[in-house]
């Protein structure tokens, strides 16, 4: 069953649905529908109260914007990597541990002016996920 509902989005997100509808003949509800999967799919991670094990990828102006990240949250980071790219920090935590401490590492990375995705290395299973 689907359901219907409008949606209002930035003028350039929109141009580029377009050209990728256009060029992959799939249409724009099906896009965004696919999209919305993934977002919701990796976001529920830091929802649904778990173990879970994952890779948070940061980049940020600087890399003193992350100082002391590391040792705050050693219980869950594994292993780290750094790089600059284009005159920005580039970092890569691997991670495993209470889905909660996962939600809070992310949220400080975010406080801290940087971008970040967190990628699940694994689906979260069915009896776990919200409604």
């Amino acid at each position: 069953m689907k359901r219907r509902f409008g949606i209002s989005i930035d003028e350039s997100i929109a141009n580029t649905l377009e050209v990728l509808s256009h060029q992959t003949g799939v249409n724009r509800s099906k896009l965004i529908e696919e999209a919305l999967k993934g977002y919701l799919e990796h976001h529920s991670h830091l929802l649904v109260p778990h173990t879970c094990k994952g890779i948070l990828v940061a980049r940020c102006p600087n890399r003193s914007l992350l100082a002391g990240v590391s040792e705050q949250y050693k219980e869950i980071i594994k292993a780290w990597l750094h790089s600059h790219l284009d005159g920005e920090c580039m970092e890569a935590f691997f991670v495993e541990g209470d889905s909660a401490k996962i939600r809070d590492l992310y949220s400080s990375i975010l406080k801290k002016g940087c971008s970040c995705r967190y990628v699940p290395a694994e689906s979260l299973p069915q009896d776990r996920r919200s409604d």
